[in-house]
């Protein structure tokens, strides 16, 4: 049996055991979640302590009353999303993408730098960048994520592989720091709504100007040294959670 602290109420404890495994990607879209009445015998709490768990899994989008098949895991909050989470995810396990996300490498190569991509890397527009386009799926095989990761031309001898076409396991950042011997140290995300472009549409199987969500991601080590710079298109029904503490 599961054991409950009494630091906060026991159905936030129950949510957030499910929410952290539903986040490290150990609980897949589709996954039924225990009943009420299982979650309370795990638990031991009463049914209505249970069922307040279940619905506060709801409302945060993370999961899905399904008639006749219970509480599942929805498409909307599993597997880390943000920069940070996948981050966070390499640093605990090696590993970029949680378990059963797919990822399709577009191309990879040596690309001039677009404007705003050399202001952020330090560069000038124009001058050559290593670029890698790629394709995420979640587990159910649809796209949910369109990107192109650039990083200077100066790694492309230190970090041969990010010229491969192929999904390298952890990740560009990764993969960059076991090669370097630099450590990320800071990120920045930036986000925006936006109506999907042509190109955007077609990786991600929707119709053109479909509502997406735009990102930027810069990941840059002490020295202030941008390692990776990213630019995503994401599809629009998914939530982006952050939690906080309001200090008092």
């Amino acid at each position: 049996m599961s054991t409950i602290a009494r630091e906060e109420p026991p159905y936030l404890q129950i949510a957030r055991h499910y929410r952290e495994r539903i986040e490290r990607g150990e609980l897949q879209p589709g996954h039924v979640l225990p009943s009420v009445r299982e979650m309370a015998q795990q638990w031991g709490v009463a049914n209505t302590t249970a069922a307040r768990a279940l619905k506060a899994l709801q409302a945060e989008g993370l999961a899905l009353s399904m008639p006749g098949s219970g509480t599942v895991v929805s498409n909307q909050g599993s597997g880390p999303a943000t920069a940070e989470q996948l981050a966070v995810h390499l640093r605990a396990t090696g590993q970029f993408y949680p378990p059963g996300y797919e990822t399709t490498i577009l191309d990879a190569e040596i690309t001039p730098a677009p404007e705003q991509v050399a202001a952020v890397l330090g560069v000038e527009p124009g001058d050559r960048v290593i670029r890698r386009r790629r394709i995420t799926r979640e587990p159910s095989g649809k796209p949910v994520e369109a990107s192109s990761t650039f990083v200077r031309e100066e790694f492309a001898e230190l970090a041969p592989d990010l010229l491969e076409a192929q999904p390298i396991p952890s990740g560009v950042l990764g993969y960059l720091e076991a090669q370097t011997g630099k450590t990320a140290t800071n990120g920045c995300d930036q986000y925006g709504a936006w109506p999907a472009s042509e190109e955007s549409a077609a990786a991600l199987d929707l119709p053109v100007g479909t509502p997406v969500l735009i990102e930027r991601n810069w990941l840059t080590d002490d020295a202030g040294t941008v390692l990776e710079y990213s630019e995503s298109v994401e599809v629009g029904d998914r939530w982006r959670t952050r939690r906080y503490q309001v200090e008092g």
